[in-house]
């Protein structure tokens, strides 16, 4: 846990640039494969549930 305001701002920079990244990442992927970025989030969440066993 961050000791300080400081810290735990750094924390929250870092998860949005994160975020961006990913997002950005994600939408390259869908682009390259001729989907919507959301279609890319319907497959992983179709990915997890047949990993965990789930119809």
């Amino acid at each position: 846990m961050p000791d300080s305001p400081d810290a735990e701002l750094e924390v929250v920079h870092l998860l949005r640039a994160v975020t961006v990244e990913l997002s950005l990442r994600t939408a390259d992927f869908a682009a390259r494969y001729g989907m919507h970025p959301t279609d890319v989030r319907a497959l992983i969440c179709l990915m997890d549930a047949r990993r965990e066993g789930t119809a």
